[in-house]
């Protein structure tokens, strides 16, 4: 029986991977928005991008914890770095 990376590595594995970060200004809300496009629904805001950043990994552990606990496996980086949405 071969066991799914995900049950291997755990969170701390993944939460070291570097997962680029989406960085976008809502200016309906007044807020920043940080996504990890290569973890579908991981999301979170900010007062500033500092803030948005920040809540986006508590946001990215939780996802991955789900993502390991329903033995799914958890999707590796595609690319590094912070992109800047206009």
């Amino acid at each position: 029986m071969v066991l799914p990376l995900s049950s291997v590595r755990d969170v701390d594995y993944y939460m070291n991977l570097p997962y680029p970060i989406q960085l976008v200004y809502d200016s309906e809300e007044g807020d920043w928005v940080a996504r990890l496009p290569d973890l579908p629904g991981c999301v979170s805001d900010g007062a500033d991008p500092n803030e948005a950043v920040r809540n986006v990994a508590d946001a990215q552990r939780l996802w991955i914890e789900t993502c390991i606990e329903d033995g799914q496996e958890v999707p590796l980086p595609t690319n590094t770095g912070f992109m800047c949405v206009p």
